[in-house]
């Protein structure tokens, strides 16, 4: 049931973006795709944060609320309205939804056991 939420969001982005297509400006197609996407892989990391070592937590948490903040600006620039059924939703509305679907509705496992790889110090077999 989860997963069938985060896919007809995701189905309804993608409607609502081509009847965007309409428009001659090219910024405003992007933003009413992408924004929401960022918005809720932001919900979703931020979610992930709370699982997460003390250091990598702060860091996650920084870099998921400034890609947050670029979503929120940019679909506000671009003044991006969604109708579904004859219903308006305000860009900075849609967003928000996609932040709370984005973070109720992932999974809040941490891929444990990945190990970093190790750029500079590769064995070099000949």
């Amino acid at each position: 049931m989860i997963g069938f939420l985060i896919y007809v969001y995701f189905i309804i982005i993608v409607v609502t973006e081509f009847s965007v297509f309409g428009t001659q400006n090219f910024l405003l197609i992007l933003s009413a795709f992408l924004a929401p996407l960022i918005a809720w892989i932001v919900g979703s990391r931020i979610r992930i944060c709370f699982h997460a070592d003390k250091k990598r937590k702060l860091f996650d948490i920084t870099i998921s609320l400034a890609f947050l903040l670029v979503a929120y600006v940019w679909i506000y620039l671009t003044d991006v309205t969604v109708i579904l059924l004859s219903i308006k939703i305000d860009g900075t509305i849609w967003i928000t939804k996609g932040l709370l679907l984005g973070f109720i509705f992932s999974k809040k496992e941490v891929l444990s056991g990945t190990e970093t790889p190790d750029l500079g110090k590769s064995k070099i077999t000949s």
